[in-house]
């Protein structure tokens, strides 16, 4: 991308080798925008930030070469000068007397950070800017720059490398209830004799024949299944209190004692005030699920408070 740090890795094979005392040249375009070594980067050093190393064989093993800085080559390493010239940077490896590369060999060439021979790559080039097409040039001369072999490669630097990968995920949602016979209310097991379950089914509890001072409980287990980030909100409502025969007044009051307990509290058995019906029966509800409320979780007590429907008010 543009004006942005890059590291680079030279694969090639030199056709004629490289010998005593010459010279591989790699050029950059340097004029107008081009390659540099930002200031904002460092300071570059060919012996950190540059690796040189050959191979029999593109997959094979390569083997690093020592380098030092400058143009004159000391037994055993290649040097090498950065200069600028003609609107290119160079890069000028200069081969000792004792070099002996032969022909068809695989010459591998790293700059900038992904250097790692002879030190550890701090410093990268800088890519052009604005975006081009960038020729890149290889030479490999005599020691009087008579040219030997010469290729060519295209760097295509783009104003952007970026892709933003976007997706909405849909919002799904579950919801199934049934009858069970596990887990309890209050301190009732919903598999114990006073337990509806054998006689409920998905969308019916019946509670049978009530006997005075015995409570009855029912219970059905909710299935609810979101993948939205806010969760989601079950509510339960009753169309009208429990009643004999459609009537009004002869019916079983909500938890407790007819006033809705609208904040759960433990399950009591009905005052049984004479003369007041409403404290004769009630009827109220729970849950076991503690993190029912994000607000209040665990509002129910994990089962053992209980609350009466307010009305025909839903209940959450």
């Amino acid at each position: 991308m543009i004006n942005t740090s890059s590291t680079h890795t030279i694969l090639f094979k030199t056709p004629s080798g490289l010998l005593a005392s010459q010279k591989l040249k790699i050029a950059f375009p340097y004029a107008g925008g081009g390659f540099s070594f930002g200031s904002a980067t460092g300071t570059f050093n060919v012996v950190n930030d540059i690796d040189v190393a050959s191979s029999t064989a593109v997959g094979g093993t390569y083997t690093d070469y020592t380098l030092s800085t400058g143009t004159a080559a000391a037994v055993g390493s290649i040097a090498v000068a950065t200069t600028t010239a003609s609107g290119l940077l160079w890069f000028t490896f200069y081969a000792p007397s004792n070099m002996s590369i032969p022909s068809s060999t695989w010459l591998r060439i790293r700059i900038g950070t992904n250097a790692g021979s002879g030190g550890v790559g701090a410093v990268s080039m800088i890519n052009p800017s604005p975006a081009t097409s960038s020729l890149v040039t290889i030479t490999t001369t005599d020691a009087s720059d008579n040219i030997i072999d010469r290729g060519y490669l295209s760097l295509a630097i783009i104003t952007n490398d970026q892709v933003a990968i976007t997706a909405t995920v849909l919002p799904t949602l579950t919801f199934d209830w049934n009858a069970t016979s596990t887990g309890t209310v209050g301190s009732e097991n919903c598999a114990a004799a006073n337990s509806m379950a054998s006689s409920s089914n998905k969308n019916a509890i019946d509670f049978g024949a009530l006997t005075p001072a015995v409570a009855k409980i029912g219970c059905h287990f909710l299935f609810v299944g979101t993948n939205a980030s806010q969760g989601y909100s079950v509510t339960a409502q009753q169309n009208h209190d429990l009643w004999q025969n459609g009537s009004t007044t002869m019916t079983i009051s909500p938890f407790k004692n007819g006033v809705p307990q609208t904040a759960p509290a433990a399950w009591a058995s009905p005052s049984g005030t004479y003369g007041s019906h409403l404290t004769y029966g009630h009827f109220g509800f729970t849950s076991s699920d503690t993190a029912l409320s994000s607000s209040t979780p665990n509002v129910f007590n994990t089962g053992a408070s209980f609350a009466g429907f307010s009305s025909t008010s839903s209940m959450e």
